[in-house]
């Protein structure tokens, strides 16, 4: 289909697979001048190269929350400190009730 002069608009409906749809709609604008004698078969004097034309669109990135690092890190210390803790504080009392019992026995 040859588009006549003027200012479009392209929106992405279906993405190809394994990328997101492009959300944002595309302006573009053509601009096709017309002469008053055929030359070629066309009354086209100047415009896109074989009736099109491309679009150049920017990339833009999707900004995504961090996960995991410093706020993980904190937590994963605190975790590995007080399961360590726990580890020294349960053979403490096994070695006192260890000691204790063998008191009584003698």
């Amino acid at each position: 289909m040859l588009l006549e002069s003027g200012k479009y608009f392209i929106k992405e409906t279906k993405a190809p697979t394994g990328f997101n749809r492009y959300t944002d709609v595309i302006p573009v604008e053509i601009k096709v001048t017309y002469g008053d004698t055929p030359n070629n078969g066309t009354y086209i004097v100047s415009g896109p190269s074989l009736g099109l034309t491309s679009v150049d669109v920017k990339d833009s990135k999707t900004v995504l929350p961090q996960t995991g690092g410093q706020g993980n890190l904190i937590i994963y210390s605190i975790a590995i400190t007080l399961a360590v803790a726990g580890g020294v504080i349960f053979f403490i009392v096994a070695k006192k009730k260890k000691k204790h019992t063998a008191d009584k026995a003698a």
